[in-house]
């Protein structure tokens, strides 16, 4: 899923109009998180970037 983070409390990133960020969250089985996808991509990119971890020794999130 994609979280909304609301960035209200950021000033540096909302002086530049920027109001939320797309974020891909990944958990581990404890549910801690381990890794997370910043910024709007389309889905082939995300499912690149995740391709990617997972071939980098990340077998334990998927």
């Amino acid at each position: 899923d994609f979280f909304k983070f609301d960035l209200k409390g950021n000033p540096d990133i909302m002086k530049f109009g920027v109001k939320a960020i797309p974020c891909l969250l990944f958990f581990n089985k404890k549910k801690e998180p381990v890794n997370m996808l910043v910024g709007a991509v389309g889905y082939e990119e995300v499912m690149k970037k995740i391709e990617k971890m997972l071939n980098s020794g990340m077998e334990h999130i998927k």
